[in-house]
């Protein structure tokens, strides 16, 4: 039930489990932990004080008295976007990671990085997908896990999510790169490579999970906080692209119906743009353009 659940009710006898003392228990997990934990913990307790009612230790299950859990009010954290300098450094902590290169994280933060895709996209990304006469790169699913089918390839939710993006020409030498490389591994020409651009290590579809086992332990490794997932290149290339160019821009690379989610949801900005103050500077005297 958390460790939050636990100390409370550590040590306390069953006549002490009243209504009152439950309600409180239930409350402060909410507000400590999460409305899922507090959940958690009221189903745990309404189980034990249940099995003491049948065994008449106590008269009524003090649990169905105590307020329901609600999800509270909490203050929506603003998106967190990368700085250049930090993309940067990221890269480079990468690069001289030797788990992480095993782990395919250098060339797989990289595509994130260059292309803003969801976390399922890139997994299901295909050399098929890649026209690099063309620098773009098809998406045309994401991979996602169900009970009933296991790992397979969704189709986007919206007509904007089978979309093509551009890709910066540093992005294109790297998956150049990657593809002789891949190519010489499974003896075949470059050009006629198949398959998953980033498989696991047995060549089939890399499980989202498991991804993001391997860039929590890199994050640990190097003490970056837990806000650092791929998702944080997505709102990194929506607040570069929409800072240079018309939001739509970013918008219709990143998959998005409305311009409305880009710039609300993903767009993540630590400092102010200078931009408006530029503009502004006419009214202090200074010369126009």
């Amino acid at each position: 039930m958390g460790n939050a659940g636990e100390a409370a009710v550590e040590g306390l006898s069953i006549a002490e489990l009243h209504a009152g003392r439950v309600d409180r228990i239930l409350q402060d997990v909410n507000t400590s932990l999460s409305t899922s934990s507090a959940k958690t913990c009221r189903a745990i307790l309404s189980g034990l004080c249940g099995l003491a009612v049948r065994h008449k230790a106590m008269d009524t299950n003090p649990v169905r008295d105590a307020r329901p859990v609600e999800a509270g009010k909490r203050k929506k954290k603003p998106a967190r976007a990368l700085t250049v300098d930090e993309v940067l450094d990221i890269f480079a902590k990468v690069d001289g990671d030797e788990i992480a290169r095993r782990q395919d994280l250098p060339d797989i933060m990289r595509f994130y990085g260059g292309t803003g895709e969801r976390t399922g996209e890139a997994i299901a990304v295909r050399w098929e997908n890649i026209d690099f006469a063309a620098k773009v790169a098809r998406v045309e699913g994401n991979m996602v896990r169900t009970k009933a089918e296991g790992a397979k390839i969704n189709e986007g939710k919206t007509a904007m999510a089978e979309r093509g993006i551009p890709l910066a020409d540093w992005l294109v030498d790297m998956l150049l790169d990657r593809r002789v490389r891949v190519a010489a591994e499974v003896g075949v020409e470059p050009e006629e490579l198949t398959g998953w651009v980033f498989p696991n290590s047995k060549g089939g579809l890399r499980e989202t999970s498991n991804l993001r086992r391997d860039w929590r332990a890199f994050r640990d490794r190097h003490k970056i906080g837990d806000w650092f997932t791929p998702r944080t290149f997505r709102r990194t290339v929506a607040t570069l692209v929409t800072d240079a160019l018309p939001a739509r821009e970013a918008g219709d690379m990143l998959g998005h119906s409305r311009v409305s989610q880009t710039t609300d949801t993903y767009v993540g900005r630590k400092a102010p743009s200078r931009k408006p103050a530029d503009v502004l500077g006419i009214l202090g005297g200074e010369k126009r353009q």
